[in-house]
């Protein structure tokens, strides 16, 4: 996890799959090592766990959710800030260090395009084509030859837009959705799913992360600083110490809570 210039690149799954349980672990170990007084224990596992998440989303074939998951999760940031950095004396804490441990920088257009290809594979050859094919499905929909041809399709179209510099800038960050009334209801059954709002996702992991880093740098005593997708500072609330997204709008759309920062 500490290896920077590791990867997993061939890796069959069954030896990527526990990736997660590793992280989790490394996690618990290091609230452990916090406990028992060993500071420095504590923020290796937790920068072990980050290279551990790096291995798990960068994994080949890796599908959206696996590879905008992401580090820390909400519940990694949690327990770094409740339970590990306020057990820490205050001459032998370095936050600097720890927002290093942390920081999952913002990821650059081309990795959200990749993971369109990579999620259209992977569902397409192990999911869809598949459950199209089981013979002991009774209802499989009479358009399949023709869903197939449609989600790859709209998969297509939006590696395309994305591909594009000037709809990539835009202040909105469209999805053009997939047309439902082209296919059939049982159609849709098979990839409904799979047609979601996968641009959603990817802004949510890139605001998340960026939160996580905005709570370091106040708790250093830096400037708030501005969210990676919209590039508005962060809403920060010295009284209350919530720190949140500027606007209710993204709050809500991307069901981000504000951040309690500890008291150090």
């Amino acid at each position: 996890g500490q290896m920077t210039e590791s990867s997993n690149v061939g890796l069959e799954d069954k030896l990527t799959g526990p990736l997660p349980d590793f992280r989790r672990a490394l996690l618990l170990q290091a609230r452990l090592a916090a406990e028992q007084g060993d500071f420095q224990a504590a923020l290796e596992n937790v920068r072990t766990a980050k290279g551990i998440a790096r291995l798990w989303a960068n994994a080949d074939g890796a599908v959206f959710g696996q590879g905008t998951s992401g580090f820390p999760d909400d519940g990694s940031r949690n327990l770094v800030l409740e339970n590990i950095l306020p057990s820490i004396p205050r001459e032998n804490l370095d936050l600097a260090a720890w927002q290093d441990a942390m920081r999952s920088e913002p990821r650059p257009s081309s990795d959200f395009t990749n993971l369109l290809k990579a999620e259209w594979n992977t569902m397409t050859r192990h999911v869809i084509i598949p459950a199209l094919l089981d013979p002991s499905n009774s209802e499989l929909p009479r358009d399949a030859e023709y869903l197939v041809d449609a989600y790859t399709e709209h998969m297509g179209n939006r590696v395309k837009d994305y591909s594009d510099p000037e709809f990539e800038s835009s202040a909105d960050f469209r999805w053009i959705s997939f047309d439902q009334s082209t296919v059939s209801r049982r159609g849709m059954d098979v990839i409904g799913s799979f047609t979601t709002n996968l641009r959603l996702n990817w802004n949510r992991s890139q605001l998340r992360a960026g939160l996580t880093d905005a709570v370091l740098d106040i708790l250093q005593g830096k400037p708030v600083p501005s969210d990676p997708v919209y590039g508005l500072p962060y809403q920060w609330d010295p009284e209350t110490r919530l720190l949140s997204l500027s606007r209710k709008q993204e709050r809500d759309r991307y069901g981000i809570r504000p951040i309690k920062l500890p008291k150090l």
